[in-house]
């Protein structure tokens, strides 16, 4: 006798997803239309009027591709589609999603009531995305610079957060004249300083990328703003190869300018590129194993309060902004407004002591 048993489901995987369909499939459902990979759109994660997001290739991942929003979110599209739902990050959440939503038909006996969610459909026929079934390869951009010679006009800027020429130096910060870049098609130079709308270049020599900044840069004809060009990554750490093995205290923080205007007060600290990153855990991890306390200081808006939370939930991580109501939302802006001395004052008042003495302006 032949008994006529319903198929055995696969499980519900990363791998098993990814055997039914590509992981730009899975970007472009959610974001629901259509992109081309390394060129910036709106965002579908918030409103916005410039476009700022875009997905991009991933060099040498277990995810190939990831997507950037230069204001705020950076990760691969597990963390992506949990960020869609405004969840915290949960990789069975997010397979549980893309399943139901693109009608697998994998097997979710492991997930549980708390993490399923009413009004997903699930039909027996597979979505797919013909235009985005293939592997896209893109050549890494490169850069070169002119360097040239420090000028009052940088001084004058960088001492706005009292940082010194030779605080620049330890971090890698260069005045550059001229950046020039190469997106596998030949090297053309895109920005030349101007004493107006000066430029400065970031070096991370163990990778050999730049972040090149522009602190005056102004909006074009088209509303856009470009004040960074870039080809970092996850593992470009602002100030990382520049802390100590071990330590009291290390704070976390939104940019390389406030990393070098703590460091000028003496506290170890560390940025990533933007405030909505997801830290890998095995390097959250690290670090706490390194310092004994480690504190979360972002901006005092929305976004940086909200991504505060984010990166220390599920770590004993503290975390505190500048006080509600001031403009100045970061380390340098308090620094430049209010001097050292306030700003040590309000790490003091947050029982947070610096590591080591510097020479206090």
């Amino acid at each position: 006798m032949e008994f006529n048993l319903p198929r055995k489901r696969e499980s519900l995987t990363v791998e098993n997803v990814f055997s039914l369909v590509t992981e730009l499939e899975i970007f472009r459902h959610f974001i629901g239309h259509e992109f081309v990979v390394g060129k910036v759109f709106i965002s579908p994660l918030r409103q916005e009027k410039r476009a700022s997001f875009g997905i991009y290739p991933t060099q040498d991942a277990k995810y190939k591709y990831h997507c950037k929003d230069f204001n705020g979110f950076n990760g691969n599209v597990m963390s992506f589609v949990c960020e869609m739902y405004k969840r915290s990050f949960d990789l069975l959440f997010a397979l549980y999603t893309i399943n139901k939503e693109m009608n697998l038909n994998l097997d979710d006996i492991t997930v549980s009531k708390s993490l399923k969610m009413k009004g997903i459909s699930n039909s027996n026929t597979i979505i797919r995305y013909e235009n985005y079934q293939k592997e896209i390869t893109k050549s890494e951009v490169e850069f070169r610079i002119v360097k040239r010679d420090f000028q009052k006009y940088d001084k004058d800027f960088w001492s706005k957060g009292c940082i010194q020429k030779s605080t620049l130096d330890f971090f890698h910060v260069y005045a550059t004249e001229e950046v020039w870049m190469n997106k596998g098609e030949g090297w053309s130079k895109v920005w030349v300083n101007t004493r107006l709308n000066p430029i400065y270049s970031y070096y991370f020599n163990h990778t050999n990328h730049f972040k090149h900044y522009r602190p005056y840069e102004v909006a074009n004809s088209k509303g856009d703003i470009w004040k960074w060009l870039s080809n970092c990554n996850i593992d470009d750490i602002q100030g990382y190869h520049q802390l100590p093995l071990k330590g009291n205290t290390l704070i976390l923080t939104k940019s390389l300018k406030d990393v070098m205007t703590l460091y000028e007060l003496g506290f170890n600290a560390i940025s990533f590129h933007a405030e909505g990153v997801t830290v890998p855990k095995e390097r959250m991890e690290e670090l706490l194993s390194r310092f004994t306390n480690v504190i979360c200081y972002y901006d005092n808006d929305e976004a940086g309060k909200l991504n505060s939370h984010k990166i220390t939930k599920g770590y004993n991580i503290r975390h505190f902004n500048n006080p509600d109501g001031l403009k100045e939302k970061d380390a340098f802006d308090y620094v430049s407004s209010f001097g050292q001395r306030a700003m040590l004052d309000l790490f003091k008042s947050k029982n947070i002591f610096p590591d080591f003495k510097k020479i206090i302006i």
